[in-house]
């Protein structure tokens, strides 16, 4: 029996941190398929990821020695603990955040631990929520491997689902709440969440979203609305429960679910690279423990802090303040609606001492971020029906080709609907006769072989041939030690391809 924590290595400077962990004996769901699985991009093989993780880490869950080397060479290397080492209690307890909520509970019993509106708890009153909360999870049958999605907001039972469901074992995975349903449904099947807990706000999207996954014969999560006070709102056609009601069938006197080891995971969370495909990152509760330990001691929170919700708990889990005000028997202050009339009035009336990630508060302003009151990001979104907007491009990716407005954006989505390609770019290529025309740099999936004209081809029937790029080139796409693609490089490249001039007879219309 024994553990592999796999460590990214960054190439050029070796500097290493962890990523995740997993385990490997019989009685757990997470495989080392899944990891590389959930650490890369949907859709893409894992042979990707395996080219950036290079060093790993053999730890034995009971006699605590270590082995180093390589994936080959953990399995054939002959491994043996070191004498007279055991693990216990005495010597030995897993990280976990856990344990800030079971200490801030004794230690910081009265003081107020979250304000929502009118609505005050104590640390004491906190614990026993999150311990029913964990209660009802597990009656549920919610156990360890489990995954448990949230949709919500700054709402108080963001703060108590980051407790309660790793109490019984199970990792949270917080959603962006600005997802679309098409997105919500990729998510939680590949997730493979067990239960969705839901704003009422959101209902809508989550219906839209479950509905996609019947509709796929995928298996639906169970639904709990996380209502406001005295607002009851159901769901339709789908799943549903009260988080209120479903927190009181649990009991306070529950037993926790430790982590066997504190590399097992905490959370899973979803991020977003260049191409937008979602990337699913699993956290450790080891990793969570010294994040949390670190943010709320690099931003110097003494005793007691007020810290005032703005930054969104989904995001990296509030950057590990959903667990960490606890460690100092802070007050966390939660926000549903993020606005400067909020924002403001809030740190008047409850004396916040700190809000953002963590900084503390400083209410002058940078007059050079707004102009005429209004922060200019310089995107081009377009407004629909619902209200929502949504963000098309910005318009240093827009070409003027021929006097016509292209979108990389919008050719890159097509291009991305070839079964053939893994990656995409395209840049606008300098063209003296159109202006600009799109220059497509293509990644293909591994053991696939396509030529440009094929492409091109492919390109022109789904979209308008002003559209479709003249120059296809097949390479692997330049990346950072973030594995972000450096856009930069390929435009400059593009611009010293080839000439600079196509005549009207080669323009594809």
């Amino acid at each position: 029996m024994f553990h592999i924590s796999c460590l990214k290595l960054r190439i050029l400077n070796y500097n290493v941190c962890d990523e995740f962990c997993a385990l490997l004996h019989k009685d757990t769901t997470i495989t080392m398929n899944m990891i590389m699985k959930s650490n890369t991009r949907l859709y893409r093989g894992s042979h990707k990821t395996a080219k950036h993780y290079r060093k790993f880490r053999c730890e034995s869950s009971a006699k605590g020695s270590l082995l180093t080397g390589t994936m080959e060479e953990l399995q054939h290397e002959s491994w043996k603990p070191l004498k007279g080492i055991v693990l216990s209690s005495a010597n030995y307890v897993p990280l976990t955040p856990i344990s800030f909520l079971d200490r801030a509970a004794l230690v910081y019993s009265k003081r107020i631990s979250i304000i929502y509106g009118s609505i005050k708890y104590t640390w004491e009153e906190t614990h026993r929520r999150c311990m029913k909360l964990a209660s009802a999870l597990n009656h549920f049958g919610v156990s360890r491997g489990d995954v448990v999605a949230t949709l919500a907001p700054n709402v108080p039972a963001m703060l108590e689902l980051h407790f309660a469901i790793p109490m019984v074992g199970a990792t949270i995975c917080p959603f962006d709440i600005r997802l679309d349903p098409d997105m919500l449904s990729t998510l939680l099947n590949h997730s493979k969440a067990k239960i969705l807990f839901v704003d009422y706000q959101l209902q809508q999207i989550a219906t839209e979203a479950v509905n996609l996954l019947k509709n796929t014969h995928s298996k639906a999560p169970l639904v709990i609305v996380i209502s406001e006070p005295n607002y009851r709102r159901s769901f339709k056609h789908i799943r549903k429960h009260d988080y209120e009601s479903f927190l009181e069938d649990g009991v306070a006197e529950f037993s926790i679910v430790r982590p066997h080891h504190e590399c097992d995971p905490i959370s899973l969370n979803y991020t977003y690279g260049t191409t937008s495909s979602p990337e699913g990152v699993i956290c450790s509760h080891r990793g969570a423990y010294l994040n949390s330990l670190s943010s709320v001691f690099i931003h110097g929170m003494i005793d007691m802090p007020t810290y005032l919700w703005t930054l969104p708990m989904f995001h990296c889990n509030g950057w590990s303040f959903t667990w960490g005000l606890a460690i100092v028997g802070g007050t966390n202050v939660c926000l549903r609606s993020i606005t400067p009339n909020e924002i403001f009035d809030n740190i008047v009336i409850h004396n916040v001492s700190h809000y953002m990630c963590g900084a503390p508060t400083i209410t002058r302003a940078t007059k050079g971020a707004f102009e005429g009151g209004w922060s200019r990001s310089g995107d081009l979104p377009i407004e629909h029906p619902n209200g929502g907007i949504q963000v098309m491009d910005h318009p240093n990716n827009i070409a003027i080709s021929g006097g016509e407005n292209i979108s990389m954006i919008q050719v890159e989505a097509v291009i991305y609907s070839h079964p053939a390609v893994l990656e995409v770019e395209v840049v606008a290529k300098p063209d003296e006769h159109w202006g600009h025309t799109p220059f497509a740099f293509v990644e293909l999936k591994e053991g696939v072989h396509v030529d440009a004209k094929e492409v091109i081809n492919y390109f022109r029937d789904r979209i308008p041939h002003y559209m479709a790029p003249m120059t296809v080139i097949f390479e692997d796409l330049p990346r950072n030690l973030t594995a972000k693609v450096q856009k930069f490089l390929l435009k400059e490249k593009a611009k010293n391809l080839g000439g600079t001039f196509s005549s009207p007879e080669t323009r594809p219309w």
